[in-house]
């Protein structure tokens, strides 16, 4: 294995979103095919789930592996029903199911760690949801650590986890680039240190990493 040369040491990724196709269409395509009213129930969503902070709301505990995702829709009351026909893996409008690995940003882990690089994932995961992550990612041994929010209880974007992934893969924090497709996680990881490409579109994800470590 190489060893790299230039500032950086480590790349790690965001899951949903980076080692996978772009999230927001197959999420929106699976509430419609369930028949939800996206204008009520996406700043729901958002709220539960991408929103800043970490926190004990319902969707921050499930992330957290505080609590099951069935305990959870009891929990959310109203809204429970129409989030179970995306969230649940229950559900044949699953969403994580409908979603699919992103080959090209699979290709970018293999370039880096054969570039030299140390390698890690930091992500926001449901237990119930890790038999789709497990389909998500290169192999488990491509990855120098692995942090999935509800397995170490902890969730982006609180610094801790960025912190605990700093410290696995024995590295400065601005030795670490991290990928991250959703904006306060992406800020959260610049706060902890980190250099941050905000993946809008994969394809230009990987230029400006490969620009970045001089690939």
């Amino acid at each position: 294995m190489a060893t790299p040369i230039g500032p950086f040491k480590a790349v790690c990724f965001d899951v949903g979103g980076v080692l996978t196709q772009p999230m927001n269409a197959v999420m929106i395509k699976s509430a419609t095919d369930a028949g939800i009213d996206l204008e009520v129930l996406g700043p729901v969503f958002h709220a539960m789930f991408v929103s800043e902070g970490d926190d004990e709301t319902p969707g921050h505990r499930l992330e957290r592996g505080e609590i099951t995702i069935e305990e959870f829709l009891d929990i959310v009351g109203v809204h429970g029903g129409e989030i179970r026909k995306v969230l649940h893996p229950d559900s044949e409008h699953f969403a994580m199911a409908k979603l699919s690995p992103s080959h090209e940003m699979h290709n970018l882990v293999r370039e880096v760690r054969d570039a030299g690089f140390a390698t890690g994932i930091i992500s926001n995961v449901v237990h119930e949801w890790m038999p789709w992550w497990d389909k998500f990612v290169p192999p488990p041994n491509m990855f120098d650590t692995i942090l999935y929010s509800c397995i170490v209880g902890l969730r982006k974007p609180n610094p801790s986890i960025y912190a605990a992934a700093i410290a696995n893969l024995n590295v400065e924090p601005h030795e670490v680039l991290y990928l991250d497709d959703f904006e306060p996680m992406a800020n959260a990881a610049r706060d902890a240190g980190m250099h941050v490409v905000h993946v809008h579109d994969h394809s230009a994800a990987i230029a400006e990493v490969r620009l970045t470590l001089a690939l």
